[in-house]
């Protein structure tokens, strides 16, 4: 167990992104279990992978402070969070490309470019643990890949909830789109720039306001819905959350 003041900064701010996942997890699956709507299915997948990605990237760091260990468990957060990405994939499509295209042209490119990142990333990728903070190092091209899907995958549907704001009827539907756009677009644009830029998808400067971030979403998911509340039916599957 590694001690209280040696606990790296980064476990804060997966922990609060450990429970908002989880958080968007739960509503989901439990609003698909009650409409069937395919948008919160995928929505329910991506956050219980993304979810159990940020639990491994919290939880360890504070069992142990071994390179090697964390080393082998970042590869495996790194499957999840590909794994996630095609769900996020699925997501988008949902919402902007399901008119277009059958749902395999946003997945199939996700499983083929995010498995051979993370192939190549295996013997490449490395960590280094400085002033309480874990820098995570990915070769240059799985940075890049890494990089690139955070932003194409995820700021489209930032937008979109941001935009369906002014179409729900009551506070709670409101909230939750204000907090998914706010999150989808702070990932996209924040993490993905970060990770373009320099390698990190977290730095000790963004750790505490993406924990606050996280925290709000938590907020927001878990908020006591109104029985007699009524949403409009233009955004089809938030409104459900």
């Amino acid at each position: 167990m590694v001690a209280l003041s040696d606990v790296p900064l980064n476990s804060v701010t997966w922990a609060a992104g450990t429970m908002a996942c989880f958080a968007l997890g739960y509503r989901s699956l439990v609003s698909y279990r009650r409409s069937a709507n395919e948008l919160t299915k995928y929505i329910a997948l991506f956050g219980l992978v993304m979810g159990m990605a940020q639990a491994l990237f919290a939880l360890p760091p504070i069992l142990t402070s071994d390179p090697s260990s964390l080393r082998t468990i970042y590869l495996i957060v790194e499957l999840l969070v590909y794994t996630s990405a095609v769900a996020q994939a699925a997501i988008v499509w949902c919402l902007i490309l399901r008119a277009h295209v059958p749902i395999y042209y946003a997945t199939m490119p996700v499983v083929i470019v995010g498995s051979l990142a993370w192939l190549y990333s295996l013997p490449r990728a490395s960590i280094e643990i400085t002033d309480n903070f874990i820098k995570y190092h990915d070769p240059l091209l799985s940075t890049i890949i890494i990089g690139l899907m955070l932003i194409l995958l995820f700021v489209p549907v930032g937008i979109y909830f941001l935009r369906s704001v002014g179409h729900q009827a009551n506070l709670k539907a409101k909230l939750n789109s204000l907090a998914l756009g706010i999150l989808y677009v702070g990932i996209g644009l924040s993490t993905g720039g970060m990770e373009l830029l320099t390698g990190q998808v977290l730095t000790p400067r963004l750790a505490i306001p993406d924990a606050i971030l996280f925290v709000v979403l938590v907020v927001a998911l878990l908020w006591p819905r109104h029985p007699s509340a009524q949403t409009t039916a233009a955004p089809t599957a938030n409104s459900n959350l």
